[in-house]
């Protein structure tokens, strides 16, 4: 099994990997944007490590707080996505014993879920503030849940792909992504070229909105 400083390492390892792919509408060692530097998402990862391998929190509790430091360290929304996505993921991989227990170590973590872990993800979004949030009919993240975490996602599947990887068991990353980076980085042996191949993929399998809308309206001149 791996101790919380092993799976801080992985973390931080997997957020410097993608500052290091060069992507289309994001920041990353080649561009900063959106008000935003390549060391305030260094910054946020060193800061969120901690929080996200508390194994005296709760799934919930560990997305909250992860967000909560990166707030007060750099002041703006880094990385709200990584964090949901990685918190299941850092979880199933603190109780599996080996690397092939993992994905049904996930499917646990991800069954189990509550309405807590819920609560204290929607205030995690609030306070992250992410562009683009607008409001639901249902399960908004302004008020309380009465569903699950993972029932969240759910409802939350259809216009966002890290919801959806909750209902999946990560079915993008376990039977896509992986796969296609371990392929590149054995032929490459570049973890940023092989992580710009995995999203070029990614991208042209499921276009993004955020990019299309940057398309739309920016000037062309």
């Amino acid at each position: 099994m791996l101790t919380q400083q092993q799976l801080m390492q992985a973390y931080q390892y997997a957020c410097e990997v993608e500052l290091l792919a060069f992507k289309p509408g994001n920041v990353s060692i080649y561009a900063d944007g959106h008000d935003m530097t390549v060391d305030d998402f260094r910054v946020s990862a060193r800061q969120s490590a901690e929080p996200i391998t508390n194994r005296d929190y709760s799934l919930g509790k560990r997305i909250y707080q992860s967000v909560k430091v990166t707030r007060d360290a750099v002041g703006c929304n880094t990385n709200l996505g990584i964090i949901l996505l990685c918190a299941p993921l850092l979880l199933a991989a603190e109780k599996a014993k080996t690397a092939k227990e993992l994905r049904g170590s996930l499917t646990s973590v991800l069954a189990n879920t509550n309405i807590e872990d819920a609560n204290w993800a929607f205030r995690a979004i609030e306070l992250a503030a992410p562009g683009g949030l607008g409001e639901s009919e249902e399960q908004d993240v302004s008020s309380k849940p009465d569903v699950t975490l993972t029932q969240a996602m759910q409802i939350a599947s259809s216009r966002d792909r890290i919801a959806l990887q909750f209902t999946t068991n990560y079915k993008d990353v376990f039977d896509f992504l992986v796969l296609r980076y371990n392929t590149l980085f054995n032929r490459w042996g570049d973890a940023g070229w092989s992580a710009v191949a995995v999203y070029a993929a990614m991208l042209a399998k499921y276009p993004d909105s955020h990019i299309e809308n940057t398309a739309i309206f920016t000037p062309k001149w």
